[in-house]
Parts: C-alpha cells; structure tokens; sequence
C-alpha cells in the first residue's frame, strides 16, 4: 500500500474524526478522545517516517519504473494509481486543475516530511512511544466501532423517551420561544368554504365540530396541522406563514383563529394554542430527537464498559492477566 493510500485510509483518524415536509423549527459524543488538530499534525508527521521504514506501505519508484509519475520529492514520487479516482465525473480542465492542486499539496507535505525527518530522529524512544500509544488508540476505536455496529440495540420506546423526560426536563431548555400552532390552507373553491370558515372562527366548537374540521381538512386543505398542532419558533412562524410583523403581533397576541388571505390565493386559518419562553423545558415533542441521542449515546457507553471489563475479567480468571500491584 502507498503512502497516499495509507494516509487516505486512515485520513478520518489523524483528522479527529471517525468515517461515521415538517415545518417546525426547532447534540453525540466520539467513542475515544481524539488529538487536536494540531496534535494529529505533529503525530502524523512522525508516525509516517516510521511506517514508511517499517511498514510495505510505501515504495519508492522511480521513473520508467511502471508509469510516468505526477510529482517528484526527492526520490517520493506520485503516480496516477496514487489517486485512483480523484477525478472521478470530471473531465478536462476541471480534471487537469484537481490533478495540479493535489499534486502541490503533497509535494509540500512530502518536503514537511523528509524536513521533519532530518531533525527528528525516528527511532527517538519519545517518538517511539507516542506512536505506540496512537496505534492504540486507533485499534480501539476500530474495535468499539465494530462492537457497536454489530451489538448495539438503537431502538428507543417511547416509553423510555418520556421517563428520560420526566426525570430530565430541566436539562433540555429551550434556546428560543416556542408556539404550539395549529393552522389550515384552504382555496376559497373549496366545498362549502363559508360554512367551514364560519366554524374554524367559531369560539365555541363541540367534539363533534372538531371532529368536522379535522375531516374537512384531511379531505380539502392543501396543508393542515389541526388534530395535531405543530411546534414553531418565533423566526420560523413568521418564516413559513410569511408573516408582517403585525401579523406576527396579532397571532401571536391571540388565542383565538386569525385568517389571513395570503398571495398564492389560498386563505390561511392559525391560532397559536400555546408559547413556551426561552429556559422553560423543551415540549416533548422538540426533545425527542435529543433524549434518543442521549439515550443511544449511554447505551454504547454501557456496552463498551461491560465489554470491556468482561474481557478484564475472562483474562484474569484463565491466567492470562495478573495485577503483581497489591
């Protein structure tokens, strides 16, 4: 393997990273601590000088050798089979422009290198350690990635959603206020449009009347949250609606069905049943995405916490591990 394609394969490590209709508006932990960037800089330069005396993941070639290379440092060179598909949909120029791009780019890295190389010896014990200590790191985040993909159940309940809510609530504020907003589109064409505009407006509906609208709606409007009102930001309320500001004011002020005719010909049927300021518990609703997250975030960690103490504790009782420590 070259030393480009070894670099590309293992690029998500020394970079800190792992290869991994609706209208409302409204966080992941990595399973090892990763290097900061500068810190991953440092290591790759030393851990690549001993990977390319140690390893067959480099070779130096040589013009004429197998094909005419694209770069030269010293005596490192870039071949076309270096970049296998780096210019894959593109043609011409395009093509001749990424080429020429990434080709500087290593020769600067490669130069950064061998300059790296020659006042830094790569057999240094220090170096030697850090190495070690990074193909650690990585064998274990390569082994808890794989663990997690074959083992980890990622099924919430929602049973388990709402105790996490109950208990947490307080944990998850809201960073904007929020409006539960329950809203119609109809076209005045629609059947019996007056009468159902007359009902919608009404202060006083019955179950029945409800039960009226939402069938109206399902059958009639051209989107509907009636039933089932929506949660909204302030910014994304009158981002959707395309509100004025005193339209905005006036919604937002009343507790009863405003309509308001809008450009596309449709009239517009919104009451906001309830607001929510910013530091009060997100509604459930908003939460859910992020309690699932929380929730699959403790499973892996679980996981890999019992994994590994088990691996502990099947060693030390077949001999294989002893603490000489007392």
């Amino acid at each position: 393997m070259t030393h480009l394609n070894f670099v590309k394969k293992h690029h998500h490590f020394f970079s800190g990273r792992g290869r991994n209709g609706d209208e409302a508006g409204i966080q992941s932990q990595s399973l090892t601590p990763h290097p900061s960037p500068l810190t991953a800089h440092l290591l790759l330069i030393l851990l690549i000088p001993f990977c390319l005396s140690s390893c067959n993941y480099f070779k130096k070639k040589f013009i004429g050798e197998d094909e005419l290379p694209l770069a030269r440092a010293s005596e490192v060179y870039l071949y076309p089979s270096d970049v296998e598909g780096l210019t894959k949909g593109l043609h011409g120029e395009d093509s001749v422009k990424l080429l020429k791009a990434f080709a500087d780019k290593w020769v600067r890295q490669q130069m950064l290198l061998q300059k790296a190389n020659e006042n830094i010896p790569s057999d240094d014990p220090g170096i030697m350690k850090k190495i070690e200590d990074y193909r650690q790191q990585l064998t274990l985040y390569e082994y808890e990635k794989a663990l997690i993909a074959d083992k980890l159940d990622t099924t919430i309940r929602t049973a388990e959603i709402e105790k996490y809510y109950e208990e947490f609530s307080k944990n998850i504020p809201l960073q904007n206020d929020v409006h539960l907003v329950q809203f119609i589109r109809l076209k005045e064409e629609a059947p019996d449009f007056r009468d159902i505009k007359k009902l919608i407006l009404s202060s006083n509906k019955s179950e029945e009347d409800e039960q009226r609208i939402e069938g109206y709606s399902k059958a009639n409007a051209g989107t509907y949250a009636y039933a089932n009102p929506l949660w909204y930001s302030t910014e994304n309320l009158q981002s959707v609606f395309s509100f004025s500001e005193n339209e905005m004011a006036s919604v937002i002020q009343s507790s009863k069905f405003k309509d308001f005719k809008r450009d596309d010909g449709t009239t517009l049927f919104i009451k906001v049943s309830e607001t929510k300021h910013k530091g009060e518990p997100m509604p459930i609703e908003l939460a859910r995405t992020d309690i699932s997250k929380i929730l699959i975030e403790k499973r892996k960690m679980r996981l890999i916490d019992q994994t590994y103490e088990r691996v502990f504790k099947d060693g030390v009782s077949s001999k294989n591990a002893e603490v000489y420590v007392k």
